[in-house]
């Protein structure tokens, strides 16, 4: 009887002894994924009202995919259930409710308004929680860009800045918040915040602040920023683009036709159209301009009806009544360019009409905006 009670004992003990060093484990963020996961799990078998551990195993997981986020949704919500005040636990569900809603299988999509309102309510939960926790700051900021609300993520970025202040990615989201709201000069001093405190280059931060000091009518800043991010030789957010645009914009016509010979694709009408216009501004001879928008025609993208008025095969009005049925991003670049089309033919009226509308209707972040604005100041 005394050997059995003393094996009891020893058990006991030695149950309690591996509870310790499973907890230890589960806590323990430098471990492997697959041992932090199997501790939790040991820690959860054996008290099931261990909060943290639900926030731990699921935190453990190498991104969420469509197999496991059914499990850890159940995880996080274990643990809010448990402690309504754990904030990584607000935090961890709202991100898998966001990466969820982009998976093209599942039931609601993530432009789903319900899908985004249930998230966002998880952000304002840890952020009223906590205040002045940064994570929960600059997730609900992300995911409020990601909303297309710029201006409500801006609150938080301001206190992530405020709580951070030696963080370059503090600045650069902001900067991001302030590019997308329009406010241009705020978005080039927070790059150049943020391209001094990270210490090496950013290609992103240069590319970026390059759009906005466009947008901001500083176009010769903006080549140099350009020329900055296009060091790697790699063409990042559209930068080789951009920075044509803005050689346009400086009456760089010859640089311009040059810069966009070298990369045009079937698809890439806003190249085709542009060195058009460089090439004719520039006085090269407009054959080969002319020769890839007859190539267009093979496909019937959004800009056929575009192209085919600049081939003299559709009337303008016909044009811009399929124009209006199209993405505001379209029809803005359709109003640019048919202002530039205006030009060619010496009609100086129409063409600030045309710029006008388009400076009316373009998106706060569209390039096509800074060469309407450079072209009216012109006129």
């Amino acid at each position: 009887m005394l050997r059995l009670i003393a094996a009891v004992l020893t058990l006991a003990v030695c149950s309690t002894t591996a509870i310790a060093g499973a907890t230890k484990d589960c806590a323990n963020r430098k471990l492997s994924p697959v041992r932090i996961k199997w501790a939790c799990t040991v820690v959860i078998d054996a008290n099931p009202k261990a909060a943290f551990a639900y926030v731990a195993r699921a935190d453990a997981e190498q991104g969420v995919t469509t197999a496991n986020f059914n499990a850890l949704l159940a995880d996080y919500s274990k643990a809010i259930e448990l402690e309504p005040k754990l904030v990584s636990a607000y935090l961890g569900r709202a991100l898998v409710n966001f990466h969820r809603g982009k998976f093209k299988s599942m039931p609601t999509g993530f432009d789903d308004a319900a899908n985004n309102v249930v998230i966002l309510a998880d952000y304002d939960r840890a952020v009223a929680l906590e205040p002045e926790h940064v994570r929960a700051r600059s997730d609900r900021a992300f995911h409020l860009m990601d909303m297309g609300k710029p201006d409500l993520a801006l609150v938080d970025y301001d206190v992530v800045v405020k709580l951070k202040p030696k963080d370059h990615t503090s600045y650069s989201g902001r900067a991001w918040a302030h590019f997308e709201s329009g406010h241009y000069a705020e978005a080039v001093a927070d790059y150049t915040t943020s391209i001094k405190l990270a210490g090496k280059h950013d290609r992103k931060d240069y590319a970026q602040r390059g759009q906005a000091q466009s947008l901001n009518g500083n176009d010769a800043a903006a080549v140099k920023d350009y020329d900055r991010a296009l060091k790697d030789k790699t063409d990042f957010y559209d930068t080789k683009l951009n920075r044509s645009f803005a050689l346009f914009n400086l009456g760089e016509y010859k640089k311009a036709a040059k810069a966009l010979q070298e990369r045009e694709t079937v698809s890439d009408i806003q190249w085709k159209l542009l060195r058009l216009h460089a090439m004719d501004k520039a006085a090269i001879h407009l054959d080969p301009a002319i020769q890839a928008l007859h190539d267009t025609l093979h496909y019937n993208d959004w800009h056929k009806p575009l192209v085919e008025y600049y081939l003299n095969k559709r009337k303008l009005d016909d044009v811009l009544a399929l124009m209006a049925q199209q993405p505001v991003k379209h029809q803005c670049t359709a109003l640019f360019f048919i202002g530039q089309q205006h030009l060619k033919g010496d009609k100086p009226q129409a063409a600030k009409a045309s710029f006008e509308n388009a400076i009316a209707i373009c998106p706060k972040t569209s390039i096509e905006l800074a060469a309407a604005k450079a072209a009216l100041k012109k006129l």
